[in-house]
């Protein structure tokens, strides 16, 4: 499935679905019934992965350097990787229109981070490690790595964020051969801080939840991919003039 016609027309209908899907997302997490709901299964994530630094030193060692800020770097790069290797390697598609699709691609997860971190208020959330006990330290277990720990602001998720909006717009413009890539590599960037205990599973789920269908909502509801031709041609046109 492509989002082609989707991405080259207005669709204020679907804009509007997108938004509210998004907002009933986060719904949950204030509804009584929901909220409980999410309580209790990342309460008991966080018991099950947080519990498992325990195992050995070597287990958590590892998870303390899969939240460090120099892997978070090393994560978000090996994510974009697959769309790179589409741009230079798809064949689906002319070597102009493949920039195209990945331009907008990107662009999804620059929207999504813009309103999650510059339009969205600062939300008072803290990790689990603030909150259950008992919880292992990393920062205690691991003290020569400087991990990530804990979070005053823990919600929403924002690697999940990157991570949902980033890999849900790969699926529906690129290919399924780079799409599978990125969602492996997606996960394997989003799970470390579930470890850590710095996120709750919900601040994963509904946080990249709701950014999914925010970036779906801009990105596919509106004619980007042809705003992004249009900027391609003229990039392409004045390399060639050069010439």
């Amino acid at each position: 499935m492509k989002l082609t016609s989707n991405a080259e027309h207005w669709h204020l209908d679907r804009l509007i679905a997108c938004h509210a899907i998004a907002a009933l997302i986060g719904a949950s997490m204030i509804w009584p019934v929901t909220a409980d709901m999410w309580l209790k299964i990342s309460t008991a994530t966080f018991y099950l992965l947080n519990g498992s630094l325990l195992w050995n030193e070597s287990w958590a060692i590892l998870w303390a350097a899969l939240n460090t800020k120099t892997y978070d770097i090393l994560g978000a790069v090996l994510m974009f990787l697959p769309t790179i290797w589409y741009v230079f390697s798809g064949r689906d598609h002319d070597l102009k229109e493949r920039i195209a699709r990945t331009s907008v691609t990107w662009g999804a997860v620059i929207v999504v981070v813009f309103i999650s971190k510059i339009l969205l208020p600062s939300i008072d959330f803290h990790s689990p490690t603030l909150v259950l006990k008992p919880a292992v330290f990393l920062n205690e277990l691991v003290p020569w790595i400087d991990a990530k720990w804990e979070s005053k602001n823990s919600f929403p998720g924002d690697h999940a964020v990157a991570a949902f909006s980033f890999v849900g717009m790969v699926f529906l413009l690129l290919d399924r051969r780079t799409a599978f890539l990125t969602l492996i590599f997606g996960i394997l960037y989003s799970i470390p801080r579930l470890f850590s205990g710095a996120h709750w599973l919900s601040d994963e789920l509904v946080g990249g939840g709701m950014a999914l269908f925010i970036a779906l909502g801009w990105m596919s509801n509106l004619p980007t991919l042809v705003w992004s031709r249009y900027v391609w041609d003229w990039i392409f046109l004045r390399l060639l003039k050069r010439e």
